[in-house]
């Protein structure tokens, strides 16, 4: 996955009876964009998948600032479980092709599918966040760049949890709190809230969930990924 920014902090833990051992356990925040599948607009996954190149990563950090690190995915890179095959670069070229594989045309600094919509989005964003808000803006910035026009809609806490939680939202910057290893398996559940779903990751999911063998899992947490490389519900 291509989460956009990861807050770290530390919490200590005391272990034995003879004496302690002092160990660092992370706690993270993580924020990154939901895509809501069902909006017409983003339903294709090749225009999700190109949205998700156009964003330059080392742009957008440094337009954050200090505090923040880049992370591709919910767990970070040390855990047993994360792959390589994760890891995302700013591709423009290949965003293009996508687009115009799925039905987008690029006229007058727009793109225009074959029934004359415009690719355009709202990205709906606590506005008690700051941090967010400026994610928000700088992706408005650089997805200007490339033809694609989006607007920020900011709710108040309750207003994004009323959108968050009856998926009432084209695109959502959403903040997770989470341990060092967070359940990878909640945004890909039939319920996510990204609104995707198929059949081969729902099957992905039953299998972790009852084979707890190591090998069979990495293979299983593999095809998960690649399940999520071909849909790109997050960024």
């Amino acid at each position: 996955m291509i989460l956009l920014e990861i807050c770290m902090q530390h919490l200590s833990l005391d272990i034995g009876s003879l004496g302690y051992t002092k160990v660092d356990i992370p706690e993270r925040d993580v924020t990154f964009l939901s895509l809501n599948t069902g909006f017409d607009i983003l339903s294709d996954s090749r225009t999700r998948k190109a949205i998700a190149l156009y964003i330059d990563r080392a742009n957008f950090m440094a337009n954050l600032g200090s505090g923040y690190l880049q992370t591709n995915f919910l767990i970070p890179s040390s855990s047993w479980i994360y792959d390589t095959k994760l890891d995302t670069v700013y591709l423009d070229s290949q965003a293009d092709q996508l687009l115009i594989d799925s039905g987008w045309t690029y006229q007058n600094n727009k793109w225009i599918n074959g029934e004359g919509k415009v690719l355009k989005f709202t990205i709906t964003v606590d506005g008690n966040y700051q941090d967010r808000i400026t994610a928000a803006n700088v992706i408005v910035s650089q997805l200007a760049n490339h033809g694609i026009e989006v607007t920020i809609r900011e709710e108040t806490h309750d207003g994004f949890s009323n959108a968050f939680n009856n998926k009432a939202y084209e695109a959502m910057i959403v903040g997770l709190h989470t341990g060092f290893s967070p359940k990878v398996t909640s945004l890909f559940s039939s319920d996510n809230i990204a609104n995707y779903s198929s059949e081969n990751q729902n099957n992905i999911i039953t299998d972790i969930k009852i084979n707890t063998d190591y090998n069979k899992q990495k293979e299983n947490y593999s095809k998960l990924y690649d399940e999520y490389l071909n849909s790109f519900p997050y960024i």
